[in-house]
């Protein structure tokens, strides 16, 4: 006990120290790091806000959840104000969001039989993986999404492994803050995961756990009810820009390019009138037009309404379109890798120029496409194959849950947004992590 002890423990120690040497190369050597400035990301509200008013800018938004921008405002006070440092901080918050995402990366692959040897290189690959670097250096919450989706799975390997109710509590917890981060993670996927360990996994449940998650829901509907009491609406104030983005490219519907222009002096009038509010109840700068507000104020909420209107009645009109715009996007969110977004680090181009190469030539495109669409398929291929030829019960149920709640996730995504699939592939990158593992078991036996 005490020598598998200590194996783990210099496993977990090399690991970090690989993570070590390969960040001061990547910072110092490559010089890949983060923007100096994080004001270029809408969905953070502007920095002076943040700063002066953290708890005023949270309450009087309507386009993204809190959490993230109560995560950049504490970090941002804690700098006093300044952006660089602040920067500087959220780099090295994302430094442990990393080492979380190899620590419970390692666990998994424990409980899927891994010897100390193989889950140390699986991981060591995980660490050196170009999109993991690519998402430290972009100071965005895809990290964190990312980390929070391999500690649920985690949660619920334990879960199956012995059945305590807190780790089906944490399960819960995760998903509502991961709601409270990310308008994808819709209160739908607590009721999914609420479903399959109580209806499916354990085909039992108990009224204990039913309070608790109804008390779990509820928190998770609470962004939803400020909106509809602040606002008047139910949803984010981007709905119809995000649904219009489905069809973009064969609707040609010219406002689909949510930029600033997109609100004018007439919306923003207007929606005084449609939601019959008081300017003095809504006087803040996150919802005045101009530089303060970026992309947050209250114009964008009629044409969100608007365009949702001209979305829908599109897609009602034209479904083959639709239908055909939305095949075409599952076959392009395959056929890139996490690190094609198009916000990038410093340096990245500069050390990644094959990247700039392929965005300007069509045929290394479609190579990329093939490439990339293939080791996808290698990926589900190995996760079905997985699934059919082992015997141990709990692994699958593991597995079938993970599946299952990435399907749902990406078939939303796929249906109601039409871009940033990056991300998406990125946020739930356990899945790609564990299959391409468990492919290297086969293969290495060491």
């Amino acid at each position: 006990m005490e020598i598998t002890k200590k194996n783990k423990y210099l496993a977990l120690l090399s690991i970090l120290i690989i993570f070590i040497i390969s960040r001061i190369y990547v910072h110092n050597i490559l010089e890949i790091k983060p923007s100096d400035t994080i004001s270029q990301y809408w969905q953070i509200s502007h920095l002076d806000l943040l700063y002066n008013d953290l708890i005023n800018t949270l309450i009087y938004s309507h386009t993204q959840p809190f959490l993230w921008n109560l995560i950049v405002g504490i970090v941002l006070k804690i700098n006093n104000g300044n952006e660089f440092e602040t920067v500087k901080s959220m780099l090295f918050l994302n430094y442990i969001f990393s080492l979380l995402i190899f620590y419970y990366s390692f666990l998994i692959l424990e409980n899927f039989k891994f010897t100390i040897k193989q889950r140390t290189l699986c991981v060591i690959l995980l660490c050196l993986y170009p999109g993991v670097i690519f998402y430290e250096n972009l100071i965005f919450y895809s990290h964190l999404t990312c980390l929070l989706i391999f500690q649920t799975f985690y949660y619920f390997v334990k879960f199956l492994q012995i059945n305590q109710t807190k780790y089906e509590y944490l399960i819960y917890i995760n998903f509502l803050i991961l709601g409270f981060i990310w308008t994808a993670f819709h209160p739908l996927i607590l009721i999914l995961s609420f479903m399959l360990i109580n209806f499916i996994i354990k085909k039992n449940i108990r009224f204990n756990n039913i309070l608790v998650f109804i008390f779990i829901l509820f928190l998770s509907s609470i962004p939803f009810i400020k909106n509809k009491v602040i606002f008047g609406i139910s949803s984010s104030g981007w709905t119809g820009f995000y649904l219009c983005q489905t069809i973009v490219f064969k609707a040609n519907i010219p406002e689909c390019a949510h930029n600033e222009s997109s609100s004018t002096e007439y919306h923003q009038e207007e929606y005084f009138k449609k939601y019959n509010k008081n300017k003095e109840d809504l006087d803040h700068p996150n919802l005045n037009r101009g530089p303060m507000s970026k992309r947050h104020n209250l114009g964008f909420i009629v044409a969100s309404d608007e365009l949702l209107e001209k979305t829908k009645n599109f897609i009602i009109n034209n479904p083959e379109k639709y239908i055909a715009q939305r095949i075409h996007a599952i076959f392009a969110s395959h056929g890139k890798f996490s690190f094609d977004y198009g916000i990038k680090p410093q340096n990245w181009e500069t050390n990644f120029k094959f990247q700039l190469r392929i965005e300007n030539n069509d045929k290394l495109k479609i190579v990329r496409q093939v490439i990339v669409f293939t080791i996808m398929m290698i990926i589900y291929s190995n996760i079905i194959f997985f699934l059919f030829k082992n015997n141990d019960l709990n692994q699958k149920k593991a597995l079938i849950f993970l599946t299952f709640l990435y399907l749902y996730f990406y078939s939303l995504s796929i249906a109601t947004n039409g871009h940033e699939h990056e991300r998406i592939m990125f946020t739930w990158v356990v899945i790609n992590f564990l299959s391409l593992s468990l492919l290297f078991k086969k293969i290495i036996k060491i």
